[in-house]
């Protein structure tokens, strides 16, 4: 691979393949899991002949101790599922319909769009407003969204995703009403 792919070789969402065939997240994951584990990953490649990936874990010396099995019921975690109606705006179509898919089967009511001209004819045809706009709001067509639901509905929730350092149009709402999840 180039030395410009190296360069986001581990970022989330990071992807060379085609729109559709990848969503990035593959190299992120692995590398989370080795610096959680207090490890490194170092990458060699050189351009049309190959990549190696190299994974130190460093060696834990402490003695095993033996479990024994318990028949004891494991508590369930606590269910959480929402009925909110939230509105999706995410470009990518991978992304959007793997969150939606998600927030879906939390029972979630999610309406999706590619572009904030779809999202807003969503809303205005919508019979009740929404309640959650996840988009990213730096964007100035996004902005005009968020204006416009916060029209109909001035408790509506913000969820801002897009890069960390960007312009956030809506900083001055309490942070019971926006929040950001940073995306690369």
């Amino acid at each position: 691979m180039d030395a410009a792919t190296q360069t986001h070789l581990f970022e989330p969402f990071f992807t060379t393949k085609p729109a559709g065939k990848g969503t990035g997240l593959g190299l992120a994951l692995v590398y989370g899991v080795v610096q959680q584990s207090g490890g490194q990953i170092t990458v060699q490649s050189e351009l049309l002949v190959g990549t190696s990936f190299d994974i130190l874990l460093p060696r834990d010396n402490a003695p095993v101790e033996p479990t024994t099995a318990s028949n004891a019921p494991v508590a369930p975690l606590p269910v959480t599922r929402g009925s909110e109606r939230l509105l999706l705006l995410e470009a990518d179509d991978v992304i959007r319909k793997m969150v939606a898919g998600i927030l879906t089967a939390d029972g979630y009511r999610v309406y999706t769009a590619p572009n904030a001209a779809e999202a807003l004819a969503l809303a205005k045809d919508a019979t009740q407003p929404m309640q959650l706009l996840i988009a990213p709001l730096a964007e100035a067509d996004a902005t005009h969204l968020a204006r416009s639901l916060l029209a109909r509905r001035a408790s509506t929730r913000l969820l801002n995703v897009g890069p960390a350092g960007q312009g956030n149009p809506f900083a001055a709402l309490p942070p019971t009403q926006l929040a950001h999840l940073p995306k690369p």
